[in-house]
């Protein structure tokens, strides 16, 4: 077999298709549980992440005991028969580099952290906007778990989507177009998307706004609708939905079938000041 560098279009298939294809080489259910790294004896094996195309791709060096560690994919890629010695490079070109950049350190700390900046910024405006806002981000890093077999990723970013909605109370509705553009139709992400909508919003808040929700978040709410029923309290205006938070483990997150315990709170983001 020739020696090429391994990159996502190298693989003949859609995105959120890797675990099918990769299922008879790991466990779906592989959290990869966290553990520190021990880098003493690996420092000399660095694998370089180009992400994004382009011809000035942006770099990333990852000590290969982490990357193999993280990711079942990445463990797959750094084999032989992807991989040269010489070369050490893993190309991403489809991929954000933020959201990279932030999977790269969550591998190495066990935690999502945005910039300061990012945190700032306003959860509201367009599609372009609110990608660039945390929410953004969190989609960004659920995807891309979803993408490279990362299942505590995923349920990582569930959680800083949820923490941030509960401790800001505001909502970036605008990144749905991009969930639903990028998951699969039971995606533990939509569900959350879909239930944050019926939480903050009343029914007249989500007709007013069908022009900026995607057509599969519609059907969806759709189904919702027919399965619930509305608050007297309120009116009959707000379905009766509770937060994304309650009872969040087993509504969104994907473990073991080995494991029988819940996890009882949220994981939280960091901001780094």
């Amino acid at each position: 077999m020739s020696k090429f560098k391994i990159s996502r279009t190298n693989f003949n298939f859609k995105p959120h298709q890797f675990d099918s294809i990769f299922s008879k080489m790991v466990s779906l259910d592989d959290m990869r549980p966290y553990k520190k790294a021990r880098l003493l004896n690996s420092l000399d094996h660095v694998i370089t992440l180009e992400v994004g195309g382009g011809d000035n791709p942006t770099k990333f060096a990852v000590h290969k005991a982490v990357l193999c560690s993280s990711s079942p994919f990445f463990e797959s890629a750094c084999k032989p028969e992807w991989m040269t010695a010489e070369d050490c490079v893993i190309k991403l070109p489809v991929d954000d580099p933020v959201a990279v950049q932030a999977m790269v350190y969550w591998m190495y700390h066990n935690v999502i952290c945005i910039a300061n900046e990012m945190d700032d910024l306003q959860e509201s405006g367009t599609k372009e906007a609110a990608m660039k806002t945390p929410y953004g981000l969190f989609a960004k890093l659920f995807v891309l778990g979803e993408e490279y077999q990362m299942p505590r990723l995923r349920n990582h970013a569930i959680d800083a989507i949820i923490d941030r909605y509960e401790n800001t109370t505001s909502l970036a509705i605008e990144i749905n177009s991009y969930v639903y553009a990028n998951t699969l139709d039971d995606s533990p992400l939509r569900k959350v998307v879909v239930g944050f909508l019926l939480h903050h919003y009343d029914k007249a808040d989500i007709i007013s706004m069908k022009k900026q929700l995607y057509e599969g978040l519609i059907f969806d709410l759709v189904a919702v609708l027919f399965d619930n029923e509305l608050d007297e309290e309120v009116g009959l205006r707000r379905i009766n939905c509770n937060s994304p938070a309650d009872d969040f483990c087993h509504k969104f997150h994907v473990h073991c079938e080995k494991r029988s315990s819940k996890c009882k709170t949220l994981k939280p983001y960091l901001v780094d000041s």
